[in-house]
């Protein structure tokens, strides 16, 4: 009996671990959200994982927003409220966007590179 019952508690932790591992690669990508006549937050620092890393910006503002790069790389489009747009990066820099709708907005993300060593990242130096 106790034998039986050491073993089903290995098993328990084991599905708990396994299940924690799941959930970890299943997050959610970082968000920005746009709210306010503003992108919050306004610089989003991210890291490449495994060579790419999902952005989502949603919209919460009651009217429409554009998510636009400075450098044309990405462009929302209007985005309605409640709508949210994606963009995958692939390589590290810094990414300054706007809303073309209300040019005062603006908004970065800044990717770093993962370094093989695991220590220090490497935000790079643009796009």
């Amino acid at each position: 009996m106790m034998r039986t019952l050491g073993v089903m508690v290995v098993v328990g932790l084991l599905v708990l671990a396994a299940g924690a591992g799941a959930a970890r690669s299943q997050q959610q990508p970082p968000t920005v959200t746009i709210r306010g006549f503003a992108f919050q937050p306004a610089t989003l620092r991210v890291t490449l994982s495994g060579g790419r890393q999902e952005v989502r910006w949603t919209n919460s503002d009651g009217v429409a927003h554009t998510v636009t790069s400075d450098n044309n790389a990405f462009d929302s489009g209007a985005l309605g409220d409640g709508v949210t747009f994606a963009f995958t990066f692939t390589s590290a820099g810094t990414f300054a966007y706007h809303c073309e709708i209300h040019g005062r907005m603006r908004g970065q993300i800044v990717v770093e590179q993962a370094s093989a060593s695991g220590g220090e990242k490497d935000s790079g130096d643009g796009y």
